[in-house]
């Protein structure tokens, strides 16, 4: 029996709210895979649910760490010091990619060659023993998943898209955004070079030294608005995904996955993991 719904969308396009909405519906939890809102500190500028919809339903991995804390998805060993220096020196995208197609092709195919970061961390784990690909079949996405899963995506035109992010930005930079930053950079401890890239965080400093407003939010919608169109993008590549109109009040669109999901089970009960 299908015991996982996966929902994608660009941000701004109301997965949190129907998240939400679904769980209350069919009886279930809310786990968010968005990194940043692992953190403390940055409620508003990581669109965390809201508290109201935090007593709603359970949540989990929203605001379980520090913002002095290295994230990362499988929490390995730290890399002795300097290893990361050692795998970037004086290669460029290119070497490093191929690099690790020598050492580990399944982590390779998943990365794009110019994609540096991710390619120099996945060096790290290559040196640390591990890789990006687990045994055998990649298991959120092969049949044999542990979790029988329903995948759906929210389809928003791109002007309501780009309607929406910019209303949300106003409402970020009206709602306390700024002061919640400044009293993050007031810590005593530094942030995690991982929460450092907080989408936004650069943008929220600027204003905060001095930089027009009108300039850093009209960055901020254009930089969101960049990031909304390559997840657009991912999420057409995604095969077996059900895609459900996110211009629908939130509780029909909570109850059109809920027939999805009816039908999923219909089609192909599966027994529970043992």
């Amino acid at each position: 029996m299908t015991s996982v719904v996966a929902l994608f969308g660009p941000t701004a396009s109301g997965k949190s709210a129907v998240a939400v909405a679904l769980a209350e519906r069919i009886g279930g939890e809310v786990v968010s895979a968005d990194a940043m809102q692992c953190y403390r500190g940055l409620p508003i500028l990581t669109n965390q649910p809201p508290a109201a919809d935090l007593a709603r339903v359970p949540h989990h991995c929203v605001a379980v760490w520090d913002p002095s804390e290295e994230g990362d998805v499988m929490r390995p060993p730290e890399p002795p010091a300097g290893l990361r220096e050692r795998i970037a020196a004086g290669a460029s995208d290119a070497a490093l990619h191929a690099r690790l197609h020598a050492l580990d092709p399944g982590a390779a195919a998943r990365l794009h060659p110019h994609d540096r970061r991710r390619v120099v961390r996945a060096l790290e784990l290559v040196a640390l023993g591990h890789t990006l690909v687990p045994a055998g079949d990649d298991e959120l996405w092969s049949d044999a998943t542990r979790h029988p899963t329903l995948f759906v995506g929210l389809d928003v035109p791109r002007a309501e898209l780009h309607r929406r992010i910019a209303e949300r930005t106003r409402a970020m930079l009206d709602g306390g955004v700024v002061e919640e930053v400044r009293a993050l950079l007031a810590r005593p401890e530094p942030v995690s070079s991982t929460f450092a890239r907080a989408h936004g965080l650069s943008d929220v400093i600027e204003l905060l030294e001095g930089a027009p407003r009108a300039a850093c939010e009209q960055r901020l919608v254009e930089r969101t608005r960049q990031y909304a169109k390559r997840q657009q993008t991912w999420l057409r590549r995604l095969s077996r995904v059900h895609l459900v109109d996110g211009t629908l009040p939130v509780n029909e669109a909570a109850a059109q996955i809920d027939v999805l999901l009816a039908a999923e089970r219909e089609r192909s009960p599966l027994p529970s993991a043992p």
